[in-house]
C-alpha cells in the first residue's frame, strides 16, 4: 500500500498494515490549464470550501481594500478563468484542528505558474519550498507582503521551475522497484503502465512506449482537490 500522509501511515501501522510513502511530483499534463492575464484584476482568489477561519482571513483582506474572489466547486472553465486573473492564490487551513496543507492543490497551481501564499501546516514538507508560507497569526500580513512584491511573476516561475525538477516518475520509481523484488501479481503490469507509461514516458522494463496513454498518477488528485 502507498500513502502520501505520515499520519495515515501511522494509522495503518496501528492496524498492522504496512505502507510506503508516495510523494507527488510533476507531470506535463498538470500544466496548460491557466493562461495568465497580462493585467490582473484580482488581488486574491481562493478556490475551496469556506470555513469560519478562512472566511475571517478573506474578509479581512477585502476590508483592507483588496480585490478578493472566492469560489467553491466551480466548473474548471470558470475556476481557471479566475486563476488567470489573480495575483496571489491564498492557501488557508480549515481550522485549528484541520491544519493539513493541500499538497495536490498547491502542485496544480504551481505547475500552472500561479503564486501560492498562505499558511503552513501539517504535511507541508514536500511542498514547503514551492509556496510562500507562515503561521496563522501572520497570514494576513504575509499575503499583503506577497501581493506587494514586484517580483511576483518571477517568483511564481521559479517555483514552477523547481517543481519541474521533480518528475512523478522519479517519485514512483523506487516504489515500483520494491514491487519488482516481490512475487509478481496480476495487477503489477497495470500499475507500471499507469505510473511510468501514463506519465508520458516509456516503460523502462521493455524500452518501448506504451500503446495507450493512461491518465498520469497524481493528475486526478491535483485537479480534484478541495
Amino acid at each position: 500500500m502507498w500513502d502520501s500522509s505520515p499520519e495515515n501511515m501511522a494509522a495503518l501501522a496501528s492496524h498492522g498494515v504496512e505502507s510506503e510513502m508516495l510523494r507527488f511530483g510533476w507531470v506535463p499534463e498538470l500544466e496548460g490549464d491557466v493562461r495568465h492575464d497580462q493585467e490582473k484584476d484580482l488581488d486574491f482568489y481562493f478556490c475551496g470550501s469556506i470555513t469560519p477561519h478562512r472566511r475571517e482571513v478573506l474578509d479581512r483582506l477585502a476590508d483592507l481594500g483588496y480585490r478578493v474572489a472566492v469560489a467553491f466547486d466551480d466548473a474548471p472553465f470558470f475556476r481557471n478563468a479566475n486563476l488567470s486573473r489573480a495575483e496571489v492564490l491564498p492557501t488557508l487551513r480549515q481550522n485549528d484542528l484541520l491544519t493539513h496543507v493541500p499538497q495536490a492543490r498547491i502542485l496544480h497551481l504551481v505547475a500552472n505558474g500561479c503564486l501560492v501564499a498562505g499558511e503552513g501546516g501539517e504535511n507541508q514538507a514536500p511542498v514547503e519550498d514551492l509556496f510562500v508560507h507562515t503561521s496563522a497569526n501572520d497570514v494576513v500580513d504575509l499575503l499583503r507582503r506577497t501581493r506587494a512584491r514586484a517580483d511576483r511573476r518571477a517568483l511564481a516561475e521559479s517555483f514552477r521551475a523547481r517543481l519541474r525538477t521533480r518528475p512523478m516518475a522519479a517519485m514512483v520509481a523506487p516504489l515500483l522497484d520494491a514491487l519488482d523484488r516481490q512475487p509478481s501479481s496480476p495487477s503489477w503490469r497495470t500499475v507500471r503502465g499507469l505510473a511510468v507509461g501514463g506519465a508520458g514516458g516509456h516503460d523502462h522494463s521493455t524500452g518501448s512506449a506504451p500503446a495507450k496513454q493512461d491518465p498520469p498518477v497524481g493528475t486526478a488528485c491535483a485537479r480534484g482537490a478541495v
